[in-house]
This record gives C-alpha cells, structure tokens and sequence, in this order.
C-alpha cells in the first residue's frame, strides 16, 4: 500500500517546490486571464504587441507547475528511493528549468515594460511577471539545495 508522508513537506526542498508551484500557477492564471474589452471585443494578453513572450512565460510556468507537481507528489508517497537516479534527473531538470524560465522572465519583464502594454495593462500582468520571478527564485533555491544534497552523498 502506497502511504502519503505528509511531514516530508517540513523538509525546506520541498516547501520551495510548492511555493514555487503556487507562484507558477499564480503566474500562469493571472497572465492568461487577463483581458480588455475595446468595442466589445475582448482581448487576451495574445494580442498584445509582444503576447508571444507572454505566452512562453505562460507555457514554461504550466510546464514547471506539472513536472514538479508530479517530483512532489512521488516524494510525498516515498517512491523516490524506488526510482533510480531520481534525485539526478530532479536537480538537472531543476537546472534546465531554472535557464528556461530565467530567460521567459526576462522576456516577459521586457514585454511587460513596453509602453504599449503598459498602457493596457497597467498592474495586472507586470503581477503575473512578478509571480513568475518568485517561482524562478523558488527554483533556483531548492536546485541549490538538491546540489548541496547530492555532493553530500
């Protein structure tokens, strides 16, 4: 029987991974909700000069929202001793995924800061970009402390 090990959620790695988690999913909902209404017409952030940065900060949000969903729910259930080599491919798909984000933060920081869209979306996704920074911090730490873990072993 598969048992779920709520106290592993003490542990600092994988606090930074559901906050990680929620600051993606804040990230992605906030961005991809956001509309205007111009002559009844309503306009997501895909029509926005430069909504393509939008949308790869959109998909690799979702992407780090999924596969770390899925790297905590093995932790919580203690099926990580069962896989080998879990703990690699977490920290290079943490490592991977922090240069893939890192750079759709930046993208979406430059997006964010054009006068265009700025005008049209004053505070609401500059938010979500923030979100995403927050998760990208998030990231980064619990890759480091995955690292630091490793060179232990």
């Amino acid at each position: 029987m598969v048992e779920f090990k709520v106290e592993k959620l003490k542990k600092p790695k994988n606090m930074l991974i559901l906050a990680s988690i929620l600051f993606s999913m804040l990230c992605a909902i906030i961005i991809s909700a956001w509309s205007k209404s111009y002559n009844n017409v309503s306009y997501g952030y895909k029509h926005l000069e430069k909504g393509s940065y939008f949308g790869f900060l959109v998909a690799m949000t979702v992407c780090h929202l999924l596969t770390k969903s899925i790297i905590l729910t093995l932790k919580l259930l203690d099926l990580q001793e069962k896989i080998p080599y879990f703990d690699v491919f977490n920290l290079l798909f943490s490592a991977v995924m922090s240069g893939l984000l890192a750079l759709a933060c930046i993208l979406g920081a430059v997006a964010a800061s054009d006068k265009v869209n700025k005008i049209q979306s004053e505070h609401t996704i500059p938010a979500g970009v923030v979100f995403g920074w927050f998760a990208l911090i998030c990231l980064v730490a619990e890759t480091v402390l995955s690292y630091l873990d490793l060179r232990k072993d």
